[in-house]
């Protein structure tokens, strides 16, 4: 059974669906009301209930704030949201404070249970996957060699003090000539987005960690394990090799797991291969040439293994260059020149190869070049929430995608499908921009046209046409409607000998004074002066 609470001003509301609703029924138990905001998150705190029906209006504190108070506090309890229609803006704020749901006053019993039941079996599967995901722990703490794992990561964090005697006993052939640390990362699965969520890679981090134990498990020569940083990292020990053919040997055994993990797992695989040394004890220096290598691979790419003592040292000297180049970013993006933004875009990855910066500084200055770029496109009057029907998560996503390449093509993309929108965009309107002047070149003579009309006849609303005006046309409906109207009259002053009210009135202006001046202020003279020198 789920608990349910139920905040509203209204008492009839509260007991009228605490008595018509079966609760059971659904799965819930009734856990009390509250007739405030106050009231409402005290109660929630105690009664800590899986579900919360709020109220937008209420005193003191309202539905909204309601909200936020809980999600501040840090309750996660799924929320539905009883509103009217004339509060429907409070909805859509609701919304971006992502509660579960809405229902629109007066309220229906059948409504509210289809609501009810649709909540519930969200909970449900959240639950189930909660329970998997414990599952699966578990099996992560049964599967994994624990005291070998800690011993590792004592060696390469430097947090143990180390013996002979500690060595024999985790089985480590003190006698081997070389040791080396590899870390392994999964970059993707194939065929699927650079972007991967949290939860996903989890998943594949620990079936990719048991592939490489399954395989490696009858070598005695390495041992898996898992870093305290959640890093697949595997030990290599050789007796008689050298150095070099340490690094050999240890790539060709990581290239089978490449393979292994194309063919059972469908992903690729990077590696970062640490540098050899001649005591366990002094494993910790080749982790950290390894982490190094590992991090490499988002500069070169992905399905690589990078030889630690092969990188380079990462700069931090800007000298300028990368705000020099994203201001031609911007300009194109500003000018919508297509090709030049691909352009400009590959210099802006091309010098951060160049000056081999910090990964996390890369990072950083595209999430800052995305965000100016929205910028530029909310200048040109683009949502671009209403574009993508939701906040773009720029830096969340940039910080999970694993490689500069792909960075650079998820702004590349985002870029087209914001430029292809105001084409798109720019389009409908000169549609709706042509069909407007026709019903204004059918209608100027009526002189009750009005914009109301206007909107009936196009299907848009009043505020939309006025945008249109003012973005497409460049003037207001008022300035335009006048202004053909003044043309119109001019071509009869010009073309008939109709007498100056005759005129006005097929223009749509019933007061002939009127109509002279407003003529007199478009051309700067009289009716009767413009018809004098014009035929």
């Amino acid at each position: 059974m789920y608990k349910i609470v139920i905040v509203d001003d209204e008492n009839i509301v509260r007991e009228g669906m605490r008595k018509q609703i079966d609760w059971p029924s659904l799965g819930l138990e009734y856990a009390g009301g509250a007739q405030d905001g106050i009231e409402g998150f005290e109660l929630i705190q105690r009664v800590r209930p899986d579900i919360a029906i709020v109220d937008i209006n209420m005193p003191q504190v309202n539905g909204l704030e309601l909200v936020r108070m809980l999600k501040d506090a840090g309750n996660d309890c799924e929320i539905i949201v009883v509103t009217g229609y004339d509060d429907f803006a409070y909805v859509r704020e609701s919304l971006r404070l992502h509660v579960s749901d809405y229902i629109l006053k007066p309220l229906t019993k059948d409504e509210s249970i289809e609501i009810l039941t649709t909540v519930v079996a969200g909970l449900d599967k959240k639950r189930e996957k909660q329970l998997e995901y414990e599952a699966l722990n578990e099996k992560v703490n049964e599967s994994l060699p624990y005291m070998r794992s800690r011993y590792l990561n004592g060696l390469i964090y430097e947090s143990l003090y180390i013996d002979s005697e500690a060595i024999a006993k985790m089985s480590f052939n003190e006698a081997c000539q070389w040791h080396g640390i590899c870390l392994l990362d999964y970059d993707r699965v194939l065929g699927g987005s650079a972007s991967i969520h949290p939860d996903e890679r989890k998943l594949t981090n620990f079936a990719l960690y048991n592939l490489v134990s399954e395989l490696l498990q009858n070598r005695e020569d390495c041992s898996v394990f898992r870093t305290d940083e959640n890093e697949i990292a595997i030990v290599f020990s050789y007796l008689d090799e050298s150095k070099q053919a340490a690094v050999l040997k240890t790539k060709a055994s990581i290239a089978e797991l490449k393979k292994a993990g194309g063919q059972y797992l469908k992903i690729t695989i990077s590696a970062g291969v640490g540098s050899f040394v001649k005591s366990l004890r002094e494993l910790s220096k080749s982790y950290v040439i390894a982490k190094k290598a590992i991090e490499y691979k988002f500069f070169i790419g992905n399905d690589v293994i990078v030889d630690g003592d092969r990188v380079e040292q990462s700069s931090t000297d800007f000298t300028g260059g990368l705000a020099t180049i994203r201001s031609s970013v911007l300009q194109a993006v500003g000018a919508r020149e297509d090709k030049r933004v691909a352009r400009e875009l590959e210099s802006f990855y091309d010098y951060m190869i160049l000056q081999k910066f910090d990964k996390q500084v890369c990072v950083d200055e595209w999430i800052k070049l995305v965000a100016m770029m929205l910028q530029k496109f909310i200048d040109m009057n683009v949502s671009v929430e209403a574009m993508f029907g939701r906040e773009v998560p720029v830096s969340e996503t940039l910080r999970q995608i694993k490689s500069l390449l792909n960075i650079k093509q998820w702004v590349h993309e985002l870029y087209l499908k914001c430029s292809a929108h105001i084409e798109a965009h720019a389009k409908s309107n000169s549609v709706y921009v042509a069909r407007i002047k026709e019903y204004v070149a059918q209608n100027y003579a009526d002189p009750e046209l009005a914009m109301q009309d206007l909107s009936r006849h196009v299907h848009l609303s009043l505020s939309y046409i006025s945008a249109l005006f003012k973005n497409e046309i460049g003037r207001t409906y008022i300035e335009y409607v006048t202004e053909y109207r003044m043309q119109k009259a001019a071509e009869l002053l010009r073309n008939t000998t109709l007498k100056t009210y005759e005129i006005a009135q097929q223009v749509g202006f019933s007061e002939p004074g009127y109509f002279s001046s407003v003529f007199k202020k478009i051309f700067n003279e009289s009716p009767s002066s413009y018809r004098s020198w014009s035929q």
